[in-house]
This record gives C-alpha cells, sequence and structure tokens, in this order.
C-alpha cells in the first residue's frame, strides 16, 4: 500500500488513513481538551488511538528530526488505479506512445507493429 504524509484536512474529509504498519483508520473526531494528542481514530478492532495534529503516535513523537515515520504513525494512504501503456523502442532509449488506456485489450487494440510490450501501470488518484 501506498502512502503519503498525515493530512488532517483530508482525514476529516474521510480521505483514507492508515498506521505506518498498514491498520486501516477512521477519522472520529478533534478533541481540542486533549492539547497533545487532540486526533482521535478508531482501529478495525474497535480501539481507540489518538495522534498530534501531525498525526504522530504519543510514543513517536518525540524521536529526532529526519527520523522515518514510526510504525504506529497516522498516515494518508494513497489510493492508485492501474492503467495501461505500448511500449516502443526509440533510439536510444524505450519511450510510450503517449497515450494511457484504462484497460490492458484497449492497450492491445491500440498498438502498432514496432510495440515492444504492453505494460500496466499504478497510478495515484488522490496524490
Amino acid at each position: 500500500m501506498k502512502t503519503k504524509t498525515f493530512d488532517l484536512e483530508a482525514a476529516k474529509r474521510g480521505e483514507l488513513i492508515c498506521q505506518g504498519d498498514g491498520t486501516p483508520l477512521r477519522f472520529v473526531a478533534i478533541v481540542p481538551e486533549l492539547v497533545h494528542y487532540p486526533v482521535w481514530c478508531v482501529r478495525p478492532d474497535g480501539g481507540l488511538i489518538t495522534f498530534t495534529m501531525e498525526g504522530h503516535f504519543f510514543a513517536s513523537d518525540a524521536r529526532p528530526k529526519g527520523r522515518e515515520q514510526s510504525a504506529e504513525d497516522a498516515l494518508m494512504v494513497v489510493k492508485t488505479k492501474t492503467v495501461w501503456v505500448n511500449l516502443y523502442w526509440t533510439k536510444p532509449c524505450v519511450q510510450t506512445s503517449g497515450s494511457i488506456f484504462d484497460t490492458e485489450q484497449e492497450a492491445v487494440d491500440h498498438r502498432t507493429d514496432s510495440c515492444l510490450r504492453t505494460v500496466s501501470v499504478e497510478v495515484p488518484t488522490n496524490a
């Protein structure tokens, strides 16, 4: 699963969120009275979990700057879709025709004799 940095506004809009280990989360509320960890989410097991406004889990927000996200931190799930492209040899490299197709069959139907191969590519739909 592809992820990106936690975005509180996107989470409030209902976009998909998860923890760094892939556990899905559902945004519930912001509780301003909980100054340090006001963002409330629910895990699939019904457990309530809280984060900082930046999506840091309580034990991980004290980590040194530059350190990677913790497995407990909240992240945004990047939704992807599969598209298909045709690859062609154009000296000195392989290129596409520039066309993107929604199905493999559509890509195959549009390729020419010089097509090396038709490949699938995952592209983000909410990046």
